[in-house]
């Protein structure tokens, strides 16, 4: 239960720092639901390759579950991410830059 506490915490980590970045890279370009996808997307296709690359380890194993935990993780990081950022661009302390 703690390593699939752990992967949601790292995949979500990696989710909302994509969707930093290519809101940095690419401004106004993606909608907020496109952005979510492709965070989403990105954290588990990267969870998935790093379990197949686990199945080649001799004293690891690839696991169905930590998938999923790397999904929800990204699922919940990405979210969290533009849920934060659209209250800030809500907020006039946070555009008068004080």
């Amino acid at each position: 239960m703690k390593d699939k506490v752990l992967h949601m915490t790292a995949y979500g980590m990696l989710a909302a720092l994509f969707s930093r970045a290519c809101r940095a890279a690419w401004p106004g370009r993606l909608s907020m639901l496109q952005l979510l996808a492709a965070s989403v997307c990105f954290a588990t296709l990267y969870g998935m390759s790093d379990e197949f690359h686990q199945s080649f380890v001799a004293a690891r194993q690839a696991d169905g579950g930590d998938v999923l935990a790397d999904f929800l993780g990204g699922i919940l990081g990405a979210a969290g991410y533009m849920t934060v950022t659209f209250r800030r661009s809500l907020n006039p302390f946070w555009k008068t830059g004080r």
